[in-house]
């Protein structure tokens, strides 16, 4: 009956319960630091640089061809600096932005990263000393 309906009154039709079962994602819980400019983002069941690697910081995103991650994130827009370390995401905003805008954006841009299946850093890659 409903996919007789013109499109216009498609989205009257009933949300089907099974369809919320095969979202994919997980949560990635948000933290407040002590600088009010700065956020740390755990994506849970996933470590983002580990036990191996010292942290990395990124602060342009043309120069982020170490990590895929940090140059996604900084390309939202309000983000200044980013800090990968062993279980932890840490963005820092600029002054202008909102963190209620920007920590949706970013939890979205952690969540899609890790779904796909994506490797936060470059294989072989080490941080200059």
């Amino acid at each position: 009956f409903w996919c007789l309906l013109p499109r216009q009154f498609a989205m009257l039709a009933p949300v089907k319960p099974w369809a919320r079962l095969y979202t994919r994602g997980f949560a990635v819980m948000v933290k407040k630091t002590p600088n009010p400019a700065s956020r740390m983002y755990f994506p849970q069941g996933h470590a983002v640089l580990g036990d191996t690697l010292p942290p990395m910081k990124f602060v342009d995103k043309f120069e982020c061809e170490d990590s895929k991650l940090a140059g996604a994130i900084l390309k939202v827009r309000g983000v200044q600096e980013v800090l990968l370390g062993a279980s932890h995401v840490t963005v820092t905003k600029s002054e202008r932005a909102d963190w209620d805008m920007l920590s949706a954006n970013v939890q979205t841009v952690v969540d899609q990263f890790f779904t796909a299946g994506l490797s936060p850093v470059e294989e072989g890659v080490t941080p200059p000393p």
